[in-house]
């Protein structure tokens, strides 16, 4: 069995272990590279801080520090992993990452009236703050998302990290026939569907364990 996923392999080190005690090939590759806004605009003036990724949260952590007294607020249980690493407790961490439009709901009621700041990515689907009125909302691009389109090597399961992911991905490679399609939360099985490559597993939570416990069900089934 030949697995791609659209990671770099640094940071999955349980899933080439199962990959190895199960005799798979797996072949990890992450088809963008991030970069630090030189123009990005501090805001101070607010009331919440929310991170939509692991990558919002390093990038901004490696310049400037969250204020003591600020709201903290976090997709989900990965991103709070590194804020709480970093020595910042999260407020609110959503549930089930992989649907960011409920997470949306949910931190939109969390926060009521405050004024909250989303550092993103420049081709952020602005799907965590699409609750928040432009008055209540200040958004600035932290980082930068480029493509690093490669050539991958056919595989009987595609698993897809992003949405932009799917977008390099589909730069020089074919939709593959015959082929298993994860996606990594919903607004990359939507970016999935619209490019014919209809996801037959969608990770709810976002999280490696979840596809490694996905991946060892198919193994059972064989």
């Amino acid at each position: 069995m030949k697995l791609f996923i659209s990671k770099s392999i640094e940071e999955l080190a349980s899933l080439a272990a199962f990959c190895k005690s199960n005799h798979w090939t797996l072949n990890a590759n992450s088809l963008i590279e991030l970069q630090f806004n030189a123009e990005f605009k501090n805001c101070s003036e607010y009331d919440c801080i929310c991170f939509g990724s692991k990558n919002a949260v390093n990038f901004y952590l490696s310049k400037y520090k969250i204020p003591h007294g600020k709201w903290i607020a976090c997709v989900g249980s990965t991103t709070a992993n590194v804020l709480i690493k970093a020595g910042y407790n999260p407020s609110f961490i959503g549930n089930k990452s992989g649907d960011t439009q409920k997470v949306a709901i949910g931190l939109r009621s969390f926060v009521g009236e405050k004024k909250c700041f989303f550092p993103v990515s420049d081709i952020s689907l602005g799907s965590l703050h699409q609750y928040f009125s432009d008055s209540q909302k200040q958004i600035e691009v932290l980082y930068h998302t480029n493509f690093r389109p490669l050539t991958i090597e056919a595989a009987d399961i595609y698993a897809f990290s992003s949405p932009s992911n799917v977008e390099s991905f589909l730069l020089t490679n074919e939709v593959p026939n015959n082929a298993t399609f994860i996606a990594w939360g919903q607004a990359t099985a939507e970016k999935m569907e619209a490019s014919n490559m209809k996801p037959k597993h969608i990770l709810t939570n976002s999280q490696l364990p979840e596809l490694i416990d996905l991946l060892s069900n198919l193994v059972h089934l064989k």
